[in-house]
């Protein structure tokens, strides 16, 4: 008759399949981990592929940035209670672009999610509105002297003076979640001008008066979002700049 193991030697057999099948789990759960993580940090990477392009189409088509201490009034009749009577300041987006017939003023702000998700109650949504607006730009113009290597040129500027302030989205005009998920002050736009007493570089928009009177010609848009799964927390921020074309500076020499 067969002998059956010794108690020793079912405590090491015990012992063997308990390590095998914690080194399986841990395996499994480690997959998982990942699969999870590429997920996360895929649907990110989309929602602000796509953020991006929407915001460039709008900055790259437009012929007038509004800046940062230009005080504005949204409304949204159609979807999100949207109340807004305060200055673009540096977590909005506002140009306006041509198009058949007229204009398109563009939007790009956060709001709260909704529904808020527990996990992150404080994430919010980027959205997009669009309405056509019946707008004629109005100029004024003045010249600067320019200082050049070996002498002095006067450049003619153009800059826009009218533009709307108080708007109120209805149906058709409602607002577009580009990205979800987005990290309070998680939205951030930096405005430049042109230095035209600089070889026409790029200078930070300030209060100056030299700045103040050439429009918003760059923006730098940073988004950041965040997403979690349990424990598991993934962040993703995207930085890219937008320039408009400069049909309208100078309009002459």
């Amino acid at each position: 008759m067969k002998k059956g193991m010794s108690l020793p030697e079912l405590i090491i057999s015990i012992t063997i399949l308990f390590i095998v099948i914690t080194a399986a789990f841990s395996m499994w759960f480690s997959i998982q981990r990942d699969l999870i993580i590429q997920r996360l940090d895929r649907e990110m990477s989309d929602q602000l592929s796509t953020a991006k392009s929407q915001i460039l189409d709008s900055v790259l088509k437009s012929i007038f940035i509004y800046p940062p201490d230009a005080s504005i009034i949204l409304k949204d009749n159609s979807h999100f209670n949207l109340n807004i009577n305060e200055k673009v300041s540096y977590n909005k987006l506002l140009t306006i672009t041509p198009t058949s017939g007229g204009y398109y003023l563009n939007a790009y702000l956060t709001v709260p999610r909704n529904p808020q998700d527990t996990l992150l109650p404080n994430a919010r949504m980027l959205l997009y509105y669009r309405k056509f607006i019946n707008w004629t730009p109005q100029y004024t113009t003045f010249t600067l002297t320019v200082v050049e290597t070996g002498g002095t040129r006067v450049v003619k500027i153009a800059k826009i003076i009218n533009y709307p302030t108080n708007l109120t989205f209805t149906t058709g005009e409602g607002s577009k979640v580009i990205a979800d998920y987005i990290l309070n002050n998680g939205f951030t736009v930096n405005y430049y001008v042109i230095d035209i007493t600089s070889s026409y570089t790029y200078t930070t928009y300030t209060n100056t008066i030299t700045s103040r009177s050439i429009n918003i010609q760059q923006v730098e848009i940073t988004i950041s979002a965040q997403r979690r799964y349990q424990n598991i927390y993934r962040n993703k921020e995207i930085k890219f700049k937008g320039a408009v074309f400069l049909e309208e500076l100078p309009i002459a020499y």
